[in-house]
């Protein structure tokens, strides 16, 4: 039955308000600031308040109709709730270990693990509302994520003359807006999941050349983002892809063509730019560094600009340690783990300076024991799991953002053997985006 003509501009405005809400989430989400609370800060969003606004919403209406599912996981919810209960029980261990609960433990842990169920609760509100959410939350998806990536990396020069340019983007490795380079390469990694996704529905959402010429930006931004991590999980997941037959031989090979043209272009204005600076007498711009070399900051060993750990020695190294001290300290209390937040201040007693430990699955391990572990796995399985069995035959969005999701996934098992890498906002995104069932078709036009 079409709805009345009065319901129109009632409709219309809804529509709007979804635009403008997805459109607000993923741009915030390209957007990370620290505030500096405890020994490593706390890392808040603009996407925050948001992912907040939209979980609400969905308990709302989970409230107003408790039948009505909401996602294609029927344990999801006992999931969560057990993982909660094993970073609480955490907090618990770490205050009797400690006699106090780190600003680690409350600021980064806790308080990121409530947004990480906002993300979660805004993907599935996202992808439940209506068929052809979707289908806009992806293709702003890619606009914001590829957009600002690109503008980070023309960002990349020294502009430090410039005072409305903050300092923080113009040095390498490029870290994007997120502040550092790995989550910074896993947004991108985001984007490109989504576009291997769409490999097997041509023309769903865009051309052919189109998505071709998106396939090499996002490559050359995640080569240039200097993480290792990054850019091995890019390798895999083309492979992956090439596996499945979401990316065909030909279409990687002009996305390689495409690749090079963007990396070209982006030179050109980068040299442009370090030109103008120079002709106007501001400041003295080094002419070599990863862009200038032709090579990615972790092949080059020194550049004037270059971070210091830009080779990866010094990272290494603390990877190492991280490793074999959250070993030692997992074997003290290896069922239920030493507390939330035990690691790092107890490495920053008897060291002087923070370390956290570079691997997802370890510091679970170490800090919530094999119990707390065995939960988060589940939890894995219990989110993973719905996604399969992923059909070609099936021509929607919602098989796009499944398969997109498994993507995601395999490139975050890959990043979290070296980083941890739990916390990533726009993981727990896609995966929510992904098991949403959708309530509704758009609504029909009035009737006259």
């Amino acid at each position: 039955m079409m709805p009345p003509c009065g319901t129109a501009s009632i409709q219309a405005s809804w529509k709007n308000f979804r635009i403008a809400v997805i459109g607000a989430l993923l741009l915030g989400l390209q957007l990370q600031i620290v505030v500096p609370i405890g020994l490593t800060g706390i890392k808040l969003s603009p996407a925050d308040l948001v992912a907040g606004l939209l979980a609400c919403l969905l308990v709302c209406r989970k409230i107003a109709s408790p039948r009505e599912p909401v996602s294609a996981s029927p344990w999801l919810g006992p999931a969560l709730i057990a993982a909660t209960c094993a970073l609480v029980f955490g907090t618990v261990t770490s205050f009797q270990r400690l006699g106090y609960v780190s600003n680690w433990a409350i600021g980064s842990k806790l308080t990121g693990w409530v947004a990480l169920l906002c993300y979660l609760c805004a993907g599935l509100w996202i992808g439940s509302i209506a068929v052809e959410s979707r289908r806009r939350a992806i293709a702003i998806l890619l606009a914001t994520t590829l957009g600002t990536g690109l503008m980070s990396v023309l960002l990349s020069v020294d502009l430090a003359p410039f005072p409305f340019i903050p300092h923080s983007l113009v040095h390498f490795p490029v870290h994007g807006f997120v502040g550092n380079r790995n989550a910074f390469a896993f947004l991108q990694l985001m984007a490109f999941a989504f576009l291997l996704a769409l490999g097997w529905f041509p023309r769903i959402l865009l051309s052919e050349r189109t998505r071709e010429a998106l396939l090499g930006l996002a490559g050359v931004i995640v080569f240039f983002s200097g993480s290792r991590s990054g850019v091995s999980a890019f390798a895999v997941m083309t492979v992956v892809a090439l596996a499945v037959g979401a990316l065909r031989l030909p279409t990687l090979l002009r996305a390689c063509i495409f690749a090079l043209s963007w990396w070209l272009v982006i030179e050109i204005l980068r040299i442009g730019c370090i030109w103008l600076v120079r002709s106007s007498g501001m400041a003295e711009v080094p002419a070599m560094g990863p862009f200038g070399t032709g090579l990615p900051p972790f092949f080059v060993e020194k550049t004037p600009i270059a971070l210091i750990d830009s080779t990866g020695g010094s990272s290494d190294g603390e990877r190492w340690t991280s490793v074999k001290g959250a070993i030692t300290m997992w074997l003290e209390a290896p069922l239920l783990g030493v507390g939330l937040g035990s690691f790092v201040e107890t490495y920053t007693t008897r060291t002087g300076h923070p370390l956290i430990i570079h691997n997802t699955a370890l510091w679970l391990l170490t800090e919530t024991g094999l119990l707390g572990l065995s939960v988060f796995l589940a939890l894995g399985w219990t989110l993973v799991r719905p996604l399969f069995p992923v059909r070609r035959e099936n021509i929607d969005f919602g098989t796009v953002a499944r398969l997109a999701a498994l993507m995601l996934a395999l490139a975050f098992a890959l990043m979290a053997q070296v980083h941890e890498m739990m916390y990533q906002r726009g993981l727990w995104l896609v995966l929510g985006l992904a098991l949403a069932i959708p309530r509704q078709k758009d609504s029909a036009p009035c009737a006259d």
